[in-house]
């Protein structure tokens, strides 16, 4: 099924379920990049999101972001208490 296809069969409650997941996660990723900007400074931030590591199988935390989000999120979290 294409994504128009998929979303025109959608029920409101579906729409509405993936539009506050969509959300939440977008709120996880402005966490993420407030802690990483406070921990390395937003020079070096953008090479830390592309950058490969050992943490998540030598992705990018950007490739990971994609596949699960919740592991960026808790690794970072975890950074940040130390």
């Amino acid at each position: 099924m294409t994504g128009s296809n998929q979303s025109a069969n959608m029920s409101d409650a579906e729409k509405t379920m993936y539009s506050e997941i969509g959300d939440f996660k977008s709120a996880l990723r402005e966490r993420c990049e407030e802690a990483i900007n406070t921990m390395i400074g937003s020079s070096l931030s953008y090479r830390w999101w592309n950058g490969k590591n050992k943490e998540f199988g030598n992705l990018t935390p950007n490739e990971q972001w994609e596949k699960d989000h919740m592991s960026v999120f808790r690794y970072i979290m975890k950074l940040v208490d130390g």
